[in-house]
């Protein structure tokens, strides 16, 4: 025969409980997420980066050469036709032109032998500015101010002027006619082995090199990687020079670069296309560039954001890792920091409406450790709707 169980009162008020208890928790998780209105807002942003400067430029690479003459200095504006350097392929040595220095000067010594006694006004000119531009060189290769090279062309034009001068003023003996002779055969000899330069375009040269000419180029930018921009930010060398070439010089367009970066996957905040940012070099504070923000790729191992420059570039013709601080003056929604998730790298929002939630993805255009300011990808995004966190 069954027993009948009596329940106490106290066993209802535990289930009771516990069953509150499981509704308290839910209520919790479905109704008390954080919430909050979007904003209208502003702030300044003063992002810290480190990155590579990439520039328009060409490296100029010519066949392994044992000496090279150069015609313009570093930083140098040339043109098309203009003359880069003399370069002489092996099998030239200095012997060459010590020998036709030494030729040249037994001329002129018995030039002016020759013309002893005679006064030559026009030579008396010559002679004069010739000693002052030597006298120039001597101050300048003491100075260290890199005029040497200029100074060298002009003293080199004026001695040209003078021998041609004297070959016309003076009559050559039998002697000094076998001297112009050997001049000839060792001048011949040594243009057999010289090849000049000329620029093909406008440009400014440069003869420095980091081996990241190529890779990093203005019309390389379809290949720029995350990866490529990380390693050259952190000094990694890349040489693509061949074996049988030396790289001479590189012909850049200084008015036309990109600064490029890479921020985490994780984080919101990363330049938003179409924007212009301003940008402070460490080091250059004196310079504030101003540049177009590019679409940002986003790769596994980070998002890459390129700056593009329609402007001089000034003194960072020569460098390739740079830190900085981009800056802008951003103007959007507000919202707070934690109400921006990132899915894919790219950001978004969740909005409350009519009793749903869904996701709106942004652009965060800045943020700080508290607030974002962001702006909408396309859906309809205004200050009073509702986020939830």
């Amino acid at each position: 025969m069954g027993r009948n169980v009596q329940l106490k009162p106290r066993f209802f008020v535990l289930v009771g409980l516990f069953v509150l208890t499981v509704l308290t928790g839910v209520f919790v998780l479905v109704f008390s997420r954080d919430r909050g209105e979007i904003q209208d807002g502003s702030q300044k942003l003063a992002m810290p980066v480190t990155g590579v400067v990439i520039r328009d430029e060409r490296s100029i690479s010519t066949e392994k050469y044992n000496r090279a003459d150069y015609a313009v200095t570093e930083g140098e504006r040339v043109f098309p036709e203009s003359a880069i350097a003399t370069v002489y392929k092996y099998g030239f040595n200095d012997e060459m032109t010590q020998s036709l220095a030494s030729i040249r000067a037994q001329i002129y010594a018995m030039q002016m032998e020759i013309l002893a006694g005679i006064e030559y006004p026009e030579l008396t000119v010559m002679e004069l500015s010739i000693q002052q531009k030597e006298a120039a060189i001597r101050d300048c290769d003491m100075e260290g101010t890199g005029c040497l090279l200029t100074l060298e062309k002009e003293l080199k034009v004026l001695l040209d002027e003078r021998s041609t001068y004297l070959r016309s003023a003076v009559q050559p003996t039998a002697e000094l006619t076998a001297l112009y002779e050997q001049e000839e055969v060792k001048q011949a000899q040594i243009s057999s082995y010289a090849t000049e330069v000329l620029a093909t375009e406008e440009g400014v040269v440069s003869f420095y090199f980091d081996g990241y000419e190529d890779a990093l180029n203005a019309d390389k930018m379809e290949t720029v990687n995350a990866d490529l921009v990380s390693a050259a930010a952190k000094g990694g060398g890349s040489e693509t020079v061949t074996a049988d070439e030396t790289k001479l010089y590189r012909l850049i367009d200084d008015t036309h670069w990109y600064y490029a970066f890479v921020t985490p996957a994780s984080q919101a905040l990363h330049l938003v296309q179409g924007e212009k940012y301003t940008v402070t070099f460490e080091g250059y504070a004196e310079n504030l560039y101003v540049g177009t923000a590019l679409a940002p790729a986003i790769y596994d191992s980070g998002i890459l954001n390129i700056i593009e420059f329609n402007v001089p570039i000034d003194a960072l013709i020569n460098v390739r890792a740079a830190h900085a601080t981009v800056g802008l003056d951003a103007v959007g929604l507000a919202v707070p920091i934690q109400a921006v998730s990132v899915k894919n790298g790219v950001a978004g929002v969740s909005i409350r409406e009519s009793g749903e939630t869904h996701r709106v993805e942004v652009d965060v255009l800045s943020a700080d450790e508290e607030t974002a300011i962001i702006r909408t990808r396309g859906e309809t995004l205004y200050a009073g709707m509702k986020y939830e966190m």
